[in-house]
């Protein structure tokens, strides 16, 4: 019987020391130190324990009661950061460079991207993620996003663990608008261009016979947000002119393209000639 006891006692004083020597490390090395306050755990209260560190007095305190465990909150910066470490783009640059201390940025894109991904990374893993009202993992890839030409505003709203600290970050995503001024193609009602339609080209001649005291035009915009005029007329995309008057010799079609960025122009110049009959054989081979 006393060997038995003396072996529960010797375990027991082992278990202290094991105690006493966590809690030393954690004060020593953290600066950490926590105590039951009084008067917890009685008459089926909770016991409460307060954990102190050498930063100061700002100690939430865990409350424990039975089997039942309830944060009500956890010491320390990183438990309480709605912070984003790290905000990354699949294409383009943030302006400013990104900053966790820096809420609002831009970006400027081509108007050849049409879509791209959002990658926001956490500084607490434990923290939730929306964009746009969307959660989203930290540290993964949103889907592709579409972008439309000019402003694009992405919101992102970080949540730390404790469910209370909430950090917003705003990405306005500027598309531009295209510069494309192109002609895909270009059609008359009569005759043949000369020479055949290329988007590069911009002077071409007609040749008709005397008979023709009209004709009609019509233009394929390469991109269909260009807008177009022939002769300072507005042209409805894919449509085609009205008839246009021939006089007897050279007459000059001016077909003006500009772009969706309204800067970008081009112009392109068809001189349509009405030849007498007896000449058109020997103009046109």
């Amino acid at each position: 019987m006393n060997k038995k006891w003396f072996l529960v006692g010797l375990i027991f004083i082992l278990l202290v020391g094991v105690l006493l020597s966590v809690r030393a490390l954690a004060a020593s090395k953290y600066g950490l130190s926590w105590w039951k306050e009084a008067g917890g755990g009685m008459n089926g209260q909770a016991s409460r324990y307060s954990l102190w560190g050498t930063a100061g007095p700002s100690n939430p305190q865990v409350s424990l009661a039975g089997s039942r465990t309830v944060a009500s909150g956890l010491w320390g910066s990183a438990a309480r950061s709605a912070d984003l470490s790290n905000l990354a783009f699949s294409t383009g640059a943030l302006n400013p460079a990104f900053d966790p201390g820096t809420f609002t940025y831009t970006q400027s894109v081509g108007n050849a991207v049409t879509s791209l991904m959002i990658i926001p990374v956490a500084a607490d893993p434990s923290a939730t993620i929306t964009l746009n009202g969307t959660w989203l993992p930290s540290a993964h890839a949103s889907k592709a996003i579409d972008l439309a030409v000019g402003e694009n505003i992405f919101t992102l709203v970080v949540t730390a663990p404790d469910g209370a600290t909430v950090k917003r970050y705003t990405v306005t995503v500027a598309r531009a608008a295209s510069s494309n001024a192109d002609l895909r193609g270009l059609v008359f009602s009569t005759g043949i261009l000369t020479p055949a339609f290329a988007p590069g080209v911009t002077g071409y001649a007609l040749y008709v016979g005397e008979e023709v005291t009209s004709l009609t035009v019509t233009p394929a915009l390469a991109d269909s947000t260009a807008t177009i005029a022939i002769d300072g007329i507005p042209l409805a995309p894919g449509s085609s002119s009205g008839p246009i008057g021939l006089s007897m010799g050279p007459n000059t079609i001016t077909l003006v393209v500009t772009g969706q960025d309204r800067t970008t122009t081009k112009t392109y110049t068809v001189t349509v000639s009405r030849c007498y009959q007896t000449f058109l054989p020997f103009i046109i081979r």
